[in-house]
């Protein structure tokens, strides 16, 4: 946004854009520490995702530049979008930052098929107001493109899904005559913004007055005939009522971002956090008593009905929620007390339940798993002077629920050069799966290491007897794994059983199928979770089966599905 457009700010709706995605510090504390840190100046984590197959995980929150020493007093900091891909030892892959001279910063973040990510936030000059902002990067954190999305007052992007097809579907909070209300964007592959989703098919009414909060994708739903279909998607949020209340609440969205009617939490609260596993989904939100002092609620939603809790009382912030392991949902719950350091608590999602990890004078904005780690993302808290604190991390161990790796500074950021557009790919032996064929010939399926990305390519490669390649094709799920092939009797062509894992939110089991030159005829998810094809059949008349085993952490559980070609 330029000088020329400038637009001013309601006050009210400047602090609610602050609070959620940086630009306000909260009461006056001890010294950061340094033993966990990326980035040596200001800011804070806001949010972070777990990548599949041991790849780490991505952070996304704002890096803040303070007046220099010759400013004019009152001179406000400016900001940039801050990004990393960091491994699951704590070491950077890649540490970036971006946008202009004004008040730019990330909100949410969302792994990419192609290895890259969906960044989120807003962007806008000092002491105007700001638009959505949305950056696609690539491997390296390169950006791709970028997308501004704005009215006449403050908007600002507060959660995104990386689509399938290259494009990215953003929940963000735009003013509307002094009113924020939520809305629901899709961009293309190229950045083109397509347009907002209407709340319902007719588009006739609108969307719920209030702050969006974070995206989540949903488990795939069992249909009648016994397979799935796409689960779509869960939006968090705060609904204003108009007379002074604001309710928390969680919407379902259909597979194409129409939602449900929203499901209320309470009659007063705010900063909602959701974390859908399978056909449950888990809440908190910052509330009251009924004496008025503040506590975090919690409450386990479900079609048949809600049981509530309280995670924490007292001074408290709001609470993010993940999985870790064998321990279950847990909740990152932040105390502030009086004349004392804040406390960052990582707690079971149980009533006042004892604390698994403490962390003095941090703060937590963000939980993210993948493998056996749990990273916890936020700041150090504000320094004595008031300054904000700085980007800090830490991760635990399933088992120990004690700090994984060593400390990281940002001495160990890596200097590596972007790769080369075009580089080639790490070729691996295929055959990691193969189908020998009735005409002597060989269906291969394997994986090959691509440069800079964090996730392999799998393919198909098919030969004759004479071992001359017939086709060579990528699956549509690059990350995935095949468990299982087998020839079709309904066509000439091949069945595949693809494990596809999490990017993020549930990983998936898949049918898919090709000819016998390579071309993609059938793609539709069989089984939520973790896992692998054991059996595949075609009866000859279109119709598919498959059954195989899911893997949990504690243990493993039978699925099966069918579908029609």
């Amino acid at each position: 946004m330029s000088a020329g457009n400038a637009r001013p700010v309601p006050r009210m709706f400047r602090f609610l854009s602050a609070l959620l995605l940086g630009g306000v510090s909260v009461g006056a504390q001890a010294a950061p520490e340094r033993e966990h840190l990326l980035w040596e100046g200001q800011g804070h984590w806001s949010a972070a995702a777990g990548l599949p197959q041991g790849a780490g995980f991505l952070l996304a929150g704002v890096a803040i530049q303070p007046p220099s020493a010759d400013a004019e007093p009152g001179e406000a900091p400016r900001g940039d979008g801050l990004a990393a891909w960091i491994d699951l030892e704590g070491k950077p892959r890649w540490l970036r930052s971006y946008g202009g001279d004004g008040m730019d910063s990330f909100a949410a973040v969302s792994p990419a098929a192609d290895g890259g990510a969906c960044l989120a936030g807003a962007s806008g000059a000092i002491d105007e107001a700001r638009d959505a902002w949305v950056v696609r990067v690539g491997t390296r954190g390169e950006t791709l493109w970028q997308q501004r999305i704005g009215a006449e007052g403050d908007d600002f992007a507060t959660g995104v899904i990386a689509l399938d097809d290259g494009g990215c579907l953003v929940a963000l909070t735009q003013e509307v005559r002094g009113v924020p209300e939520i809305r629901l964007h899709r961009l293309a592959a190229n950045g083109k913004d397509r347009g907002l989703i209407p709340q319902s098919a007719t588009g006739k009414k609108a969307w719920p007055k209030g702050i969006s909060g974070a995206l989540h994708r949903l488990a795939p739903v069992a249909t009648a005939d016994g397979g799935l279909r796409e689960g779509g998607y869960l939006l968090e949020g705060t609904q204003f009522d108009g007379k002074g209340q604001s309710r928390p609440f969680v919407l379902s969205l259909s597979p194409d971002g129409v939602p449900a009617a929203p499901r209320l939490l309470d009659r007063n609260g705010s900063a909602t956090r959701a974390f859908p596993q399978g056909g449950m989904t888990y809440v908190s939100w910052h509330g009251y008593d009924r004496q008025d002092r503040p506590l975090i609620h919690g409450a386990r939603l479900s079609a048949d009905g809600e049981s509530r809790l309280t995670l924490a009382s007292g001074a408290v912030l709001a609470a993010s929620l993940a999985e870790w392991g064998t321990r279950g949902v847990v909740a990152a719950v932040n105390i502030e007390s009086e004349g004392a350091a804040p406390a960052l608590h990582i707690t079971p999602f149980a009533e006042q339940a004892k604390p698994l990890a403490r962390f003095q004078g941090k703060r937590g904005f963000a939980l993210a798993r993948a493998e056996r780690i749990l990273l916890v993302a936020g700041a150090t808290a504000p320094t004595v002077h008031g300054a904000p604190g700085r980007p800090w991390l830490a991760l635990l161990d399933d088992e120990t629920a004690k700090p994984a790796p060593p400390p990281v500074t940002a001495a160990e950021t890596s200097t590596e050069a972007p790769a080369e557009a075009g580089a080639a790919d790490k070729a691996t032996v295929p055959g990691e799966s193969t189908l020998r064929l009735p005409d002597g010939g060989q269906l291969f399926a394997g994986t090959r290491e691509r440069s800079g990305s964090a996730w392999p390519q799998a393919y198909l490669r098919r030969v004759d007897a004479d071992g001359r390649t017939l086709f060579e094709r990528d699956l549509p799920h690059p990350q995935a794994v095949v468990t299982a092939m087998q020839t079709l009797r309904s066509a000439s062509g091949y069945l595949i059983g693809l494990s596809v894992p999490a990017l993020p939110g549930p990983a998936s089991q898949r049918l898919l199928a090709v000819t016998v030159d390579g071309e993609l005829i059938l793609n539709t998810p069989c089984a939520e979770g973790e896992g692998r094809f054991l059996e595949l059949s075609d009866n000859g008349k279109g119709h598919l089966s498959a059954r195989g085993e899911r893997t949990t952490p504690e243990r493993s559980r039978p699925f099966s599905c069918k579908t029609r070609l």
